[in-house]
């Protein structure tokens, strides 16, 4: 945005601001196609991903389905190997042993089941670690995809983007020149209200006490004689109070409606 520009008529204004929007218009075009061999790259990296990581679930599925095959079967297999050489409960209601017997040797079925779930793990703990070795790899592909459809949707939109930033700042400058003619409306709203008040003051109106001129000089302040806010019949007070101020630099002269009276200062030094 150039900001520095100079606008002098709400038509340049106008133009300016149109002017730049088509420039922005064909920037982001530019980018975009710019953009469109990153695009591309971006794109091949995600369906190379994508593809990575269906192979890698497939293969995890595989792995873990055929761990908790073995497990199934091991856990069995243990679990008849610990029944077998242990005491249980249901051998203490058999009669096959005392129950001072079971109560030194005994397992629970519990026990049992816990000591065989144990006894599995060991014995099946590589295969289960290169299971989770495959889940995190799962979750860095994941990763990595996430990364490169975020990187792809940020390339999208950056043209929008582009053009969006583009519209703040024409805003913000229209605003701010559109803020400089209202300036001088206002001025011309209270030029023009001064105005109406002197023609009230003609007629003998005011919703004032009367009117003011600060820092005259001598000649300016005879001139007030041509003004008709002061009555003819003023003039001549008006005349005689300035002569005892000849020698100031400047006056302040004040007329009261009211009473239809003339007031003349000496502007103090400051």
């Amino acid at each position: 945005m150039n900001e520095g520009v100079e606008i002098l008529t709400m038509p340049q204004l106008v133009k300016h601001i149109i002017d730049h929007w088509k420039e922005e218009q064909i920037k982001a075009l530019k980018e975009e196609e710019s953009q469109k061999e990153k695009l591309a790259m971006e794109a091949q990296r995600e369906q190379t991903l994508e593809k990575k990581l269906k192979e890698s679930r497939s293969i995890a599925e595989r792995m873990e389905q055929e761990y908790l095959q073995l497990e199934a079967r091991i856990e069995g297999e243990k679990r008849a190997m610990i029944e077998t050489s242990s005491t249980r409960e249901q051998d203490v209601l058999s009669g096959k042993v005392t129950l001072s017997e079971f109560t030194k040797r005994g397992l629970s079925e519990k026990k049992i089941y816990e000591k065989a779930v144990e006894q599995t793990m060991i014995e099946l703990e590589q295969g289960l670690k290169a299971a989770r070795v495959k889940r995190l790899e799962i979750l860095n592909l994941e990763k990595e995809l996430l990364e490169t459809q975020t990187r792809i949707r940020y390339l999208i939109i950056e043209p929008g983007r582009a053009l969006q930033r583009s519209l703040k700042d024409l805003a913000q400058f229209a605003e701010r020149e559109i803020g400089l003619f209202l300036e001088e409306v206002h001025t011309s709203k209270a030029a023009l209200e001064e105005v109406k008040s002197k023609i009230l003051l003609t007629e003998g109106k005011s919703l004032g006490p009367g009117y003011s001129w600060s820092r005259l000089a001598i000649e300016q302040a005879k001139r007030l004689q041509f003004s008709p806010i002061i009555p003819l019949e003023c003039i001549a007070a008006l005349k005689s109070k300035l002569e005892s101020f000849k020698d100031s630099e400047t006056v302040n002269v004040t007329y009261f409606l009211r009473t239809k009276t003339i007031d003349v200062t000496s502007t103090p030094w400051r």
